[in-house]
């Protein structure tokens, strides 16, 4: 995927950047704007449309990155609280599944704190998408608990 997404990728940025220029990118979509693909992560951070702890998803099939409320399941859509979830490994609290009883679907999400450590590794979302693999597996574990027990 990464050798068809150097053609994609230039294109993609293109049209992203026209979507904000048009304000177009304001409806908060779960599916990437550009190519309708799933968000494969999601970053919770500052970003430079917002200075608070603001969340993103990521397209891993064009590169686009595009911004989603806080509290909402990045599968469905439901802002349901009670219905939202996270794990992580333990002593990663920077890592975490963020998993929902509504749909059962799940998300890898990245946070990263602002601050010196942070300015002194540039963030890169392929570099996250291969760290986060491991959370894949705490994912499966935790639908097929959740699974067994509706048995």
């Amino acid at each position: 995927s990464l050798a068809l997404r150097a053609l994609v990728e230039p294109a993609a940025a293109a049209l992203q950047r026209a979507l904000e220029d048009a304000g177009a990118d304001e409806g908060h979509p779960l599916e990437c704007p550009v190519c309708g693909a799933p968000a494969a992560a999601a970053r919770v951070g500052v970003t430079k449309k917002n200075d608070g702890r603001a969340k993103t998803l990521w397209c891993a099939q064009c590169g686009c990155v595009w911004d989603i409320e806080r509290v909402r399941c990045a599968r469905c859509g439901t802002q349901n609280q009670g219905h939202l979830h996270f794990f992580n490994v333990e002593g990663d609290d920077d890592h975490r599944i963020a998993t929902c009883d509504e749909c059962g679907g799940y998300v890898r999400t990245v946070y990263q704190e602002e601050g010196p450590m942070a300015q002194l590794y540039p963030f890169s979302y392929e570099v996250e998408d291969v760290v986060m693999a491991k959370l894949d597996l705490i994912a499966y574990r935790q639908l097929v608990a959740q699974g067994a027990q509706q048995d």
